[in-house]
């Protein structure tokens, strides 16, 4: 059965049910809403309509206008509204409330005196829904209001103590415009994550329902969440209308609706009002400074924010490519807002990316002085903001090797805003590298707890385990990662050395060889197959590897890090020991991974290895952690 707002449509019975109550139409104005259900979000021409509902007679336009005004009657909106039905002058209509499909069948049956059934226009009930639906316009709020006092009189809301937004419809009817949705997605997401008291499910995840048809309790099991935000975004110049409503999981009721309408330079304000609602509704708890947060009524520059949500749609891709798309409309983002602090953030994390050990794209201190400097201007127009500390305490980690600073950084971002997935993982990665193993797994293990279905978060919580010694807990969530993206040239070499580490060499092969070919040939994949080659004994094999390192060596940037593995495994300690020395010289983001990398295990006796876990300064590590 298709749902939207608090209406069932019961193409069966040829009726409408608002919650529990049954509201019985005429069979042209029902068909009527059933062909404009069937078309979400498309544009039906008059003419559309009244050849598939009048086919077999010849009526009037007026008789089409005057079955939606029926309609309109029923769902409780005036013909301004278009909360449910749009009206495109002198062309025809729309069907804009987001659609979903239930479960279950039709609500629960509740008699009513007498046992008849309501007809619309003629209920009293139905009369106050569409005053107070009337009023309510007046005020610039949707009839959503009524629909929830009254929701929470009757049956009153179990807690709710998490939350997941699913990606908001693009309604504007252009294709080009989708980056503003999953924009407008993200940035509600962002808003919500930074309640502590609710648990908000992370952009990843969320993304990947992306339009999905599927029963709302079923997506809030998977996400293993209490509720869900969903609704639709349309933008036609510089207005944006947002319609957001917010559903129990567990029963599939609804709780509450909005219908906001403002300028581009609004659409912070709104969100801050959407999720104050929300707030509301599910009786959160605030802190002072989260309430502050949310009552602000602040604008931004329309260019900046479009320019800002455009880089963050390509930065969300994580390709080399992708990232520097996204870096150049963050840069156009702050050429026309220079305070617009979000647009640093997203300039600090693809710096901090692009010269991490995965892409090695940029060379360590490019990378590292670009990521320091946006993050500290990010700080610098807002301290508050957790995302900014975050990337400065991967930048410190990462380039600076600065251990207490990244620390310290990682543990204000995240009690800025708890909920953001990035600074968990981050932070655990931190935390591996310093030995502290129990730590670093929990923190995975939150990070995957708020973005469950992001395959990079799990295969990284593989990588953590695989290191901390928990090999059958490593490919048990590599495996799960593989089933959430086969793609992803990451997850395969996660779990490549997990098992690797198991000594199940055939099959650790076959999964970086996988990496190798999904991603392009990437040089730090090839030195991990090299170095799987070598443990398993191969080392013709191994040889070969190195060869062809040399040679991409010529073209691209290979990391001395990545070569010194292979050697270790192959037994040639002198030659290891040479390559992580240049790593240490060219300040490599590799080389955070030094005292614990598995890899490395037949060097930890020697001086040279010694002399550089020194010079990193790393702190003790936790008891039982260095090997």
């Amino acid at each position: 059965m298709k749902r939207f707002s608090t209406f069932a449509l019961d193409e069966a019975n040829q009726c409408i049910w608002l919650e529990q109550e049954r509201v019985t139409l005429q069979p042209k104005p029902f068909a009527v809403l059933a062909y404009l259900a069937e078309n979400p979000g498309r544009l039906v021409t008059k003419e559309e309509l009244l050849e598939r509902v009048w086919a077999d007679a010849s009526v009037e336009e007026g008789t089409l206008t005057s079955h939606v005004s029926v309609l309109r009657k029923a769902l409780g909106e005036g013909p301004e509204s278009a909360q449910y039905i749009e009206t495109i002058p002198k062309r025809g209509y729309r069907f804009v409330a987001p659609l979903r499909i239930s479960e279950n069948g039709l609500y629960p049956t509740v008699p009513n005196v007498g046992g008849k059934t309501k007809e619309a226009g003629s209920s009293r009930r139905l009369m106050l829904l569409t005053a107070t639906g009337v009023l309510l316009m007046l005020v610039g709020a949707a009839a959503g209001g009524w629909f929830y006092g009254r929701h929470r009189a009757t049956t009153g809301t179990r807690d709710i103590n998490s939350i997941a937004v699913l990606p908001l419809i693009n309604l504007s009817g252009d294709p080009a415009q989708e980056y503003f949705a999953d924009g407008m997605t993200d940035e509600l997401i962002t808003t919500l994550a930074k309640i502590n008291s609710l648990r908000v499910i992370s952009r990843t995840s969320a993304m990947r329902y992306k339009n999905v048809q599927k029963p709302l309790p079923e997506i809030a099991q998977e996400l293993n969440v209490d509720a869900i935000v969903e609704g639709s975004v349309s933008r036609s110049g510089n207005r944006v209308r947002i319609t957001a409503q917010l559903i129990d999981g567990r029963t599939d009721r609804h709780l509450w609706a909005e219908d906001y309408e403002r300028s581009l330079d609004d659409t912070v304000a709104v969100q801050n009002q959407i999720a104050r609602a929300v707030v509301e509704e599910v009786r959160a708890k605030l802190t002072p400074r989260e309430r502050l947060r949310l009552s602000r009524e602040q604008t931004v520059n329309p260019v900046a924010y479009e320019a800002y949500l455009k880089g963050r749609f390509h930065w969300n891709k994580r390709t080399e490519s992708e990232l520097k798309v996204g870096i150049d409309y963050f840069e156009r983002a702050v050429a026309a807002d220079p305070q617009y602090s979000l647009a640093y953030v997203g300039l600090a994390d693809s710096y901090n990316i692009l010269g991490s050990w995965v892409f090695t794209a940029l060379p360590a201190d490019e990378a590292r002085s670009k990521a320091v400097m946006y993050a500290n201007k990010a700080l610098t127009i807002d301290d508050t903001l957790g995302e900014a500390y975050a990337a400065q305490a991967n930048a410190e980690v990462l380039f600076d090797w600065d251990w207490a600073r990244g620390e310290a950084g990682f543990k204000r971002a995240i009690d800025l805003n708890p909920n953001y997935a990035n600074a968990h993982h981050w932070y655990a990665e931190l935390l591996m590298n310093l030995g502290r193993f129990d730590e670093s797994i929990r923190e995975s293990y939150k990070a995957k707890e708020l973005d469950p279905l992001a395959p990079l978060i799990t295969a990284s919580l593989a990588e953590r385990l695989t290191v901390a010694g928990r090999v059958d807990q490593a490919i048990k969530e590599g495996t799960i990662a593989l089933e959430l993206d086969p793609n992803s040239p990451m997850v395969h070499v996660d779990l490549g050395m997990a098992y690797a580490q198991q000594k199940n060499f055939r099959q650790a092969i076959e999964e970086l060889s996988k990496a190798v070919q999904l991603s392009d040939q990437n040089p730090n994949f090839i030195a991990d197959l090299g170095y799987v080659y070598a443990a398993a004994g191969e080392r013709a094999h191994a040889q070969e590897t190195l060869k062809r390192l040399e040679e991409i060596s010529r073209s691209r940037y290979v990391p001395p890090y990545q070569i010194a593995a292979v050697y270790a495994a192959l037994g040639e300690k002198r030659k290891a020991a040479a390559e992580l020395d240049k790593a240490f010289k060219e300040h490599s983001a590799w080389m955070i991974n030094l005292r614990v990398d598995p890899r490395l295990e037949s060097l930890r006796s020697e001086p040279e290895f010694k002399r550089l876990v020194k010079a990193l300064r790393f702190p003790d590590a936790a008891p039982g952690a260095q090997r």
